[in-house]
């Protein structure tokens, strides 16, 4: 399926997928509006996207290539960007289009920060309710031998120790039961 856009003589060839993307979005290719509004607003990157890859005087650069989107589409992607890349291995340069608004961006972040700071806890705190049971655990053997002072005297750096998890557990269950 080969369509000409009505204002250029630039013709157009259409895979399958984006054969059934036209149908869908508008009743004819002509709906479509090429790259945006006049300010540029949804492009970013080089303004150019064609070069004869010639230096100085002879260098030619153009802005051959286009994304098209009909309004519909606008609608449900309306902070999709399109970006020209840098011309490298070719004549032309690609252009990505950013159907990913900022919001689900920050997300994403959100949640790698989230696993982050989730093994960051874990490699320097450990999983501190399972240490306390073991720290309750040696403290209970210890204890109960009374008898003897060598084996009694081992549990008073365990109960330093248990103090100070026990007080992380209360400030963690205190900061968890904080509403903002």
């Amino acid at each position: 399926m080969e369509r000409m856009l009505p204002e250029t003589s630039v013709s157009i060839k259409l895979r399958p997928e984006a054969k059934a993307l036209v149908a869908s979005l508008g009743s004819s290719f002509s709906e479509f509006s090429v790259e945006g509004d006049s300010q540029g607003k949804g492009l970013k990157g080089p303004p150019f996207t064609w070069s004869n890859n010639r230096s100085n005087d002879s260098l030619v650069m153009e802005k051959l290539d286009r994304a098209v989107a009909n309004s519909k589409w606008r609608v449900i992607f309306e902070d999709s960007i399109a970006r020209n890349l840098i011309i490298r291995a070719s004549d032309h340069s690609l252009i990505v289009l950013d159907t990913f608004p900022p919001k689900f961006r920050i997300c994403r972040k959100l949640r790698v920060v989230q696993h982050n700071l989730k093994s960051w806890n874990t490699s320097e705190f450990g999983y501190v309710e399972d240490y306390i049971r073991k720290l309750k655990s040696e403290l209970e053997l210890l204890q109960s031998n009374p008898h003897d002072p060598p084996t009694f005297e081992k549990g008073h750096p365990l109960l330093s120790e248990l103090d100070l998890n026990l007080k992380r557990e209360e400030i963690k269950w205190n900061q968890r039961a904080k509403v903002d």
